[in-house]
């Protein structure tokens, strides 16, 4: 809250005073609302006209305008102050959650002699920011891919003014488009080799989706990043092992084939 007393220049003891206070915020407005007030004081000194609406006020509230007329009638002429406006009035912020504080002021003006004219203004400061959903998660990139595997790091967006209470990490296969696996807790990782996940399958592609969640909601998925597994099976390139790509003959078309290891016990995925 701020307040503020402004001399008149008349012969008598007046005062045009000025209040703006904070009341709250609307979160999902974006906005905050304020009560606004503008006084005359007489202080007892005893000035009257009883000429209704005689003199002129005006007050600015950081661009919210309002004024109008007034009098001191004899029988009020020792009245300490009389309000001349006073309500309510609300302030936007930006995209990002921030308002910055503002210049309020406010005028009299009139034709007598001990009263006179004369002004007052306050300042008030910065709002408090107003937290918008988290931005999305950037700076992907792919580690460890094996034939039913790989790893996605990624960095957190700006949480905007609330902290980053958890993410989320969808792989998606890109053949079909069907979600394989909602990792529901990474933390600037995803992997289904962690435990939690699927065996991916050998020599897929699989696309990587994050968002990330805070007090206010959900914010943008980030990514997605794409990754291939490998085949499972490898080839000498005459220096090194390197991973080849079987497919088998399904009629029509040639296809991705799984290729798999006897464990003793029965058939797994090879890698």
């Amino acid at each position: 809250m701020v307040s503020s007393f402004g001399d008149l220049n008349g012969a008598g003891n007046q005062q045009i005073w000025i209040e703006v206070r904070r009341t709250g915020q609307d979160w999902g407005a974006n906005r905050t609302d304020y009560w606004g007030e503008v006084r005359y004081y007489g202080n007892g000194y005893g000035s009257w006209d009883n000429r209704g609406g005689a003199w002129g006020w005006e007050a600015n509230f950081g661009g919210a305008y309002v004024g109008g007329r007034f009098n001191v009638p004899f029988d009020q002429r020792f009245q300490q102050y009389h309000v001349l406006w006073a309500g309510n009035f609300s302030r936007y912020h930006d995209g990002e959650g921030w308002l910055g504080g503002f210049y309020s002021s406010a005028w009299i003006d009139t034709d007598h002699t001990n009263i006179g004219d004369g002004g007052a203004n306050v300042t008030e400061e910065p709002a408090p920011r107003i937290p918008q959903i988290p931005a999305a998660p950037h700076s992907f990139s792919t580690v460890n891919i094996t034939p039913t595997s790989f790893g996605v790091n990624y960095a957190r967006g700006d949480n905007r003014g609330a902290g980053i209470e958890q993410d989320q990490a969808i792989w998606r296969r890109v053949s079909d488009g069907a979600d394989v696996w909602d990792d529901g807790g990474p933390n600037g990782y995803t992997s289904p080799a962690n435990g939690a996940g699927p065996r991916l399958t050998p020599g897929t592609e699989y696309d990587v989706f994050v968002r990330s969640r805070n007090v206010r909601g959900w914010g943008p998925w980030g990514g997605p990043i794409r990754a291939k597994t490998l085949s499972g099976a490898y080839v000498w390139n005459g220096s090194a092992w390197a991973p080849t790509e079987v497919f088998t003959w399904n009629g029509s078309a040639w296809q991705t084939a799984e290729v798999n290891t006897w464990t003793g016990s029965g058939w797994s995925a090879a890698g």
